[in-house]
Formats: C-alpha cells, sequence, structure tokens
C-alpha cells in the first residue's frame, strides 16, 4: 500500500515539470515568429531608401562630372579682326580709236543711180473682157435626186405630162416597166418563190442616156437578168432614136437624174 501512494505524487510531480516546459517552447517560438517579422520589416525598409537615394546620387555626380569637364580658362589676348580692304580707284588707260583712212573722209558720196521704171497703165476694160474671152471648164454636175430637180426628165410617150412633175414620174415608170417586160428572160429563175422582185438605181445623163445601172436591193438570184434587161432597153432607145429628155433645175440647167425604177416578175407555174 505505501509503494502505490509514492508512485502517485510522483506523476502529479513530473506532470506539472512537463506543462511548463511546454508552456516556455510555446512562447519561445511566439518570439522566435515576432522576430522574424520585424527583421523582414528593417529588410524592406533598407531596400526603399537604398532605391530612393540612389538617382540624386547619380546626378550629383554627373552635375561635378559636367563641372569639372568645363573648358579651362585661355589667358591669352584675341587675335585682332581681319582688315576690310577699301575700295581701289583704277585707272584705266585711255583707248585710242582705230586710225580711219583720210582718204576716206575726204572723198564724196555719190548716189547711187536706181533704174525706176515708168509706170505702166492697164486698161480694165480690156483687162475684164480678156477674163470673159478666156474658155471656162466645164463643171459636171452631180447626179440630183427627183426630188430636188425643177423638171422631171421626159421618158419616151410621156410628153403630155410636160411641165407635170408627179404625173411624169409616174408615167417615167409605168413605160419604163412595160419596155423592161419585153427585153427580160422568159426562163423563171431558179427559186420556189412565187416572184422575185429587184429595185434598179441609175442614172440619165444630160445626153438622155441610161447609165450608171446599178442593183439595190431584191432577189439576188434575179439581179443579173433586171439589169441585163434594162441595159437593153439603153440600147433600144439609143438605136430607135427615142431619147428621154434630161431633167432641168435652175431654170433650164440640165442634169443628171437620179431614178429608181422596181422590176417583178411572176413564176408562171404558181
Amino acid at each position: 500500500m505505501e509503494v502505490k501512494k509514492s508512485k502517485q505524487k510522483s506523476l502529479n510531480k513530473n506532470r506539472t515539470l512537463y506543462f511548463l516546459l511546454g508552456l516556455n517552447l510555446v512562447l519561445l517560438g511566439v518570439y522566435g515568429l515576432f522576430g522574424i517579422q520585424n527583421s523582414m520589416e528593417s529588410v524592406e525598409q533598407k531596400e526603399t531608401t537604398l532605391v530612393q537615394t540612389t538617382p540624386p546620387t547619380s546626378i550629383l555626380i554627373a552635375e561635378r562630372s559636367l563641372e569639372e569637364q568645363s573648358l579651362p580658362e585661355i589667358d591669352e589676348p584675341l587675335p585682332p579682326p581681319p582688315l576690310i580692304p577699301q575700295d581701289i580707284e583704277e585707272t584705266l588707260e585711255p583707248i585710242e580709236p582705230d586710225p580711219l583712212d583720210n582718204q576716206e573722209l575726204n572723198k564724196p558720196r555719190i548716189p547711187e543711180v536706181v533704174n525706176v521704171k515708168t509706170p505702166v497703165r492697164v486698161n480694165i476694160d480690156e483687162l475684164l473682157d480678156q477674163v470673159q474671152a478666156a474658155p471656162k471648164e466645164e463643171r459636171v454636175p452631180d447626179p440630183v435626186p427627183v426630188n430636188r430637180v425643177t423638171n422631171m426628165a421626159v421618158y419616151p410617150g410621156c410628153e403630155a405630162y410636160e411641165g407635170k412633175k408627179r404625173e411624169l414620174v409616174r408615167c417615167f415608170g409605168d413605160n419604163l416597166s412595160k419596155d423592161l417586160m419585153k427585153f427580160l428572160d422568159t426562163e423563171y429563175p431558179e427559186t420556189s418563190k412565187p416572184r422575185v422582185q429587184v429595185q434598179l438605181e441609175f442614172h440619165i445623163n444630160t445626153d438622155g442616156e441610161i447609165v450608171n445601172i446599178n442593183a439595190k436591193r431584191g432577189d439576188e438570184e434575179f439581179m443579173p437578168q433586171a439589169m441585163r434587161a434594162l441595159e437593153n432597153v439603153s440600147k433600144y432607145l439609143n438605136k430607135s432614136n427615142k431619147k428621154i429628155k434630161p431633167a432641168t433645175m435652175d431654170g433650164d440647167k440640165e442634169v443628171t437624174l437620179i431614178f429608181q425604177n422596181n422590176v417583178i416578175l411572176q413564176n408562171p407555174d404558181k
């Protein structure tokens, strides 16, 4: 029984000892943490002060270096300014003129004699007579269409309508078409058309002849036959002394007339 009591007392003493040791350790740890924080803050403050203080020191050093590099004073006197040259009066020697030949001065000048022709009197009346008597070149009049002529050309058989332009145009076309039918080929062109048609254009010159025959438009297979028929009509009128009376304009001035006429041929088999 005594042994048990001693063990319990020793345990109680150890507990208090261990508690005190543990408390000291905790306090030491807390103190150490505070010390570390203070040291870090002091380091940061030192760094900021270093950053702030470095620029001005460098500026001062630069200023001092510039002052040290200033040019040394020169005790020697400055050289005098250059002399400005004054105007120099130049004396030019007089130039003697070329010597003249005394003989030329003493010679009298003889005026040149100019041959002046006597004016020729021109007789204006004789000059005009010569101009009028000179042969004049005949101007070939350009072909004139029907609507511009004063008097229409007269085809043989239309003399009764002379002086009446509209009736003469109609009579000219009718009588010419009748003569064309006389000289057309009896054979119909090789075509399946029920009829063929060509518009012929030709001139009637101042001699009353049909010239410059041309097919303007129409069926191509019928053009050679129609042109050949009109050429035969022109030959027939010349041989039979049936001349076409030329057209006139500006009074009685004969002109070449442009005329157009349609030639139509029906297919006898249709």
